[in-house]
C-alpha cells in the first residue's frame, strides 16, 4: 500500500482546496474595480492566515508556497479570480505542487451569500528531494458549483462532481483509481441561525493497487451521508473560537444523522508470502444519530450492519460457524444531557482523583430520574446453518443492586447444529490454536441447551428460546434459574498430548 507520505500526498491537496475555497468571503451587488481590489486584498489575507496555519502544526506540511499574487478582474456580472501557484513543503525535502486554482464568483440575491464557480488543478504532483516525481493526482473532467456565505466561511448549498480521479506513487507503483466522486450540500439557515440540511459524498468504483505489496482493494460504491438539525454557525466555521465552544460544545446541533456505507469490497493481500487471502463483504454500513439535544434530553442510536462476509483463509471446518451476516441496532433514550453536563462543570483540579466516583454514583441517579433505558432490537448474527437474534432493554433503576434491571430475549435457530460443529472442530483440530475456544464454546451451549424454551417452526425448524433477566437484587436468570452456576465451565482444559515423531498421524482429544 502507499506509504505513509504517500497517503498524505493523497490528502493535504484536498484539505487545502476545501480551506482556502470555505474560506470566501460574500460580495457586493456591484461588479466594479474597487470590489476587485477588495478581493484581492482579503484573498491575499486568507493565504497568508494559511500558511501560518499549517506552519504551526507538526502533523501537517511545515510550509504553503505561494508563487504570485492573487488576481482578481471584474468581468461583467461576475469576477473571475485566479489564486497564485500554491504548493506544500515538507521538512524532509519532499513537496507537492499543487497548481492554480480558477474561481468565478458573481453576487447572489440573498445578503452575504454568492454563486461559485471553482476549476481545481490537474494535475497535481508530489516530488521527493532528489526533485523526482513520486506522485501524481489527475482528473479527467470536474464541475463545481455552489452557494457560498459569508458568515459562517463555508458552502451552504454544493453540487461538485468529479470524474476518473487516478493517484499513482512511482515509489512502489500502487495506483488508486476513482471513476466518480459527487459532493452535494442542501443547508438552510432557521431564524436563530442554525444550519439544517444534507451534505453527501458518494465515490462509485473505487479501487487501489500495490502490486509490490501483493495488496488490492476495490469498493463499488462508499457512501458518506449526513444530515445536520438545527447546527450551530459556528460549528461550520473553520476556526471557531475556544470560548463559544466550550459553552456550547454539547448544543453545537439539536440533532445530527451520519451513515457511512459501502458494496461490493473485495480485498485481496499476500500473508507472509505464504499465499493469499481475499476477503469480499457484500455491503455494510454504520449509521449514528442523535435528536432533541437543545430540549436537554437526548435520545442517540447506533447501527451496524453487514451482508455476505467471507474470507478465503478460513479452515473449512470452522466456516460453518463464522457469522456472514449481522446487524446491531442500539438506542439510548432519555439521557439527560443538561444534568450531565452540569454535573462535569463541577469538577476541578482539586476533586479530579474523586469525581470519577462521584460520577459512578451521581450518573445512575440522573438517569433514572429521567426514565433513561437502552433498548437494543432487531438484532443478530447468521449465515446459511444458523440465526441467532437479541432484543433486550436495559433501564436505569437507582433501587436496584446494579443500579439497573435488564430483560433480553435471545432466539437461536440453528442451536443443535452449531453445537455439534463446535464438538467436531475442538475435537478434529485439538493441535489448532481454534481447537481450545471451540472446545469452550461446545460446553457452553451443551449447559445452555438443557435451559432453553424450544418453538418448533414451519420453516426454520427448531428455535431454541431463551429469556435473559437481571432483577434488582443483582440476580441473572436465565429461563427463570440462576445462570452464574450455569455458566462457569468447571471442566478444566486437558493437557495437550506429546509431539509425535510422526506429525500427520492424527490426533483426538475428546470433549
Amino acid at each position: 500500500m502507499p506509504t505513509s507520505f504517500h497517503a498524505r500526498l493523497f490528502i493535504y491537496p484536498a484539505v487545502l482546496f476545501i480551506t482556502a475555497c470555505f474560506a470566501l468571503p460574500a460580495f457586493a451587488q456591484d461588479i466594479n474595480a474597487q470590489q476587485a481590489a477588495h478581493l484581492k486584498k482579503v484573498f491575499q489575507t486568507i493565504l497568508e492566515n494559511r500558511q501560518a496555519e499549517i506552519a504551526q502544526k507538526t502533523d501537517r506540511p511545515r510550509k504553503l508556497t505561494l508563487e504570485g499574487d492573487v488576481i482578481v478582474e471584474p468581468v461583467e456580472t461576475y469576477y473571475a479570480i485566479t489564486m497564485p501557484r500554491m504548493g506544500l513543503a515538507y521538512e524532509d525535502g519532499t513537496r507537492v505542487d499543487i497548481g492554480i486554482v480558477a474561481l468565478n464568483a458573481s453576487p447572489h440575491d440573498q445578503p452575504k451569500q454568492y454563486k461559485m464557480t471553482m476549476s481545481l488543478p490537474t494535475p497535481i504532483l508530489g516530488f521527493d528531494a532528489q526533485d523526482q516525481e513520486i506522485m501524481r493526482l489527475s482528473i479527467g473532467t470536474q464541475k463545481t458549483a455552489g452557494i457560498w456565505h459569508e458568515d459562517i466561511e463555508t458552502f451552504i448549498k454544493l453540487d461538485a462532481e468529479y470524474n476518473d480521479i487516478a493517484i499513482a506513487a512511482a515509489t512502489n507503483n500502487a495506483q488508486m483509481n476513482l471513476q466518480k466522486l459527487l459532493i452535494r450540500y442542501d443547508l438552510n439557515e432557521s431564524a436563530d441561525k442554525r444550519w439544517s440540511g444534507p451534505i453527501r459524498f458518494e465515490a462509485d468504483n473505487f479501487s487501489i493497487k500495490a502490486p509490490e505489496n501483493a495488496a488490492s482493494l476495490s469498493l463499488d460504491k462508499l457512501l458518506l451521508s449526513i444530515t445536520l438539525d438545527e447546527l450551530l454557525d459556528e460549528a461550520l466555521l473553520n476556526s471557531p473560537t475556544e470560548e463559544a465552544s466550550a459553552e456550547t460544545e454539547y448544543k453545537m446541533a439539536d440533532g445530527i444523522d451520519a451513515t457511512f456505507a459501502l458494496t461490493g469490497l473485495e480485498l485481496s493481500k499476500n500473508i507472509n508470502n505464504e499465499g493469499t487471502e481475499n476477503i469480499t463483504l457484500g455491503s455494510g454500513g454504520i449509521r449514528f444519530n442523535f435528536d432533541n439535544a437543545l430540549s436537554g434530553s437526548v435520545d442517540a442510536n447506533f447501527n451496524m450492519n453487514f451482508k455476505d462476509l467471507s474470507s478465503s483463509n478460513i479452515p473449512a471446518d470452522l466456516k460453518a460457524l463464522i457469522p456472514q451476516n449481522g446487524a446491531l441496532n442500539l438506542t439510548h433514550y432519555n439521557i439527560p444531557i443538561d444534568s450531565i453536563n452540569q454535573l462535569m462543570a463541577n469538577k476541578t483540579d482539586e476533586n479530579a482523583k474523586t469525581f470519577g466516583l462521584s460520577l459512578m454514583l451521581k450518573v445512575p441517579a440522573l438517569m433514572a430520574q429521567a426514565g433513561s433505558y437502552i433498548e437494543t432490537k432487531d438484532s443478530f448474527i447468521s449465515n446459511q446453518d444458523y440465526n441467532i437474534a437479541f432484543n433486550s432493554i436495559l433501564r436505569a433503576d437507582i433501587a436496584a443492586v446494579n443500579s439497573a434491571t435488564a430483560k433480553a430475549t435471545m432466539r437461536f435457530t440453528g442451536f443443535d447444529k452449531v453445537l455439534s460443529m463446535a464438538q467436531v472442530a475442538g475435537r478434529n483440530l485439538y493441535t489448532s490454536t481454534y481447537a481450545a475456544p471451540m472446545r469452550s464454546l461446545a460446553r457452553l451451549l451443551e449447559r445452555l441447551k438443557p435451559l432453553a424454551r424450544i418453538e418448533t417452526t414451519e420453516d426454520k425448524g427448531y428455535v431454541h428460546i431463551f429469556d435473559f433477566v437481571m432483577d434488582e437484587t443483582g440476580r441473572v436468570l436465565i429461563n427463570g434459574q440462576a445462570a452464574l452456576p450455569l455458566l462457569q465451565d468447571q471442566k478444566p482444559e486437558p493437557a495437550k498430548p506429546p509431539v509425535l515423531e510422526n506429525p500427520e498421524e492424527p490426533v483426538g482429544q475428546p470433549l
